[in-house]
């Protein structure tokens, strides 16, 4: 619990500076909202402008913009998106459950594809250690976008076996619902899991490298051949 606590209080001066630099940049950014709300300031209203600079506070100091903004922010207030029309947090909320679950499916993927290869290295011989360290090293470095595309063009585009777009097949619902949600998943999450699965693969292996190197084991082994000999 308090390994939890010291990690947010960490990242806590992280998130602050990520949000500083997101206000400062929208502001540096060429030409300002008013003109892309309006379309064209030249012919709007003078009033109007006004209007808006009042409304969203841009009359304001910079600090005081930004005290309004991070106040909003730490209200669960986003903002309001004028190319959708709606709110910010209505625009992102309905697509959290499908990356969620993407997200979630595709860590349990590359924890138990990185730990059963890291294992699966130390067994046997030293050459298939070698080639999955150096299979382990290439995914870990290939752009996760890449892996995708070749994944979508083998096994998408020309093997057909799975889906490339989507979440589901529209019309299906009950257990044929959950089923095509499983089968749209494997592509998307498969990607993610090969693009990643390098991290816990080394972990692992290294993690047994250091404790098959142990006083303790080197020991049973030395017993282990000592009984062996003279049995």
């Amino acid at each position: 619990m308090n390994y939890i606590v010291k990690r947010v209080l960490q990242a806590l001066p992280t998130l602050f500076i990520v949000v500083l630099l997101n206000f400062v940049l929208v502001r540096l950014a060429p030409g300002d909202p008013i003109s892309y709300i309006l379309s064209n300031t030249a012919e709007a209203p003078p009033a109007l402008v006004q209007q808006y600079i009042h409304q969203f506070g841009l009359d304001q100091p910079i600090y005081v913009q930004f005290e309004i903004y991070f106040s909003r922010l730490l209200q669960g207030d986003l903002g309001y998106s004028f190319t959708y029309n709606a709110p910010v947090s209505t625009v992102i909320l309905p697509k959290v459950e499908a990356t969620l679950l993407l997200t979630l499916v595709a860590l349990a993927l590359q924890i138990l594809l990185g730990m059963g290869m890291g294992i699966w290295a130390m067994k046997g011989s030293r050459f298939k250690g070698i080639l999955l360290n150096v299979t382990s090293i290439i995914s870990w470095s290939a752009p996760t976008f890449w892996v995708g595309m070749i994944l979508v063009i083998l096994l998408g585009v020309d093997l057909k076996i799975f889906p490339i777009g989507g979440m589901f097949t529209l019309g299906e619902t009950g257990s044929q619902l959950y089923t095509s949600i499983f089968w749209h998943l494997i592509l998307p999450a498969l990607s993610l899991a090969l693009a990643g699965y390098g991290l816990y693969f080394r972990l692992t292996r290294a993690s047994f490298i250091e404790t098959l190197s142990q006083d303790y084991i080197v020991t049973a082994r030395a017993k282990a051949a000592a009984q062996a000999e003279y049995s």
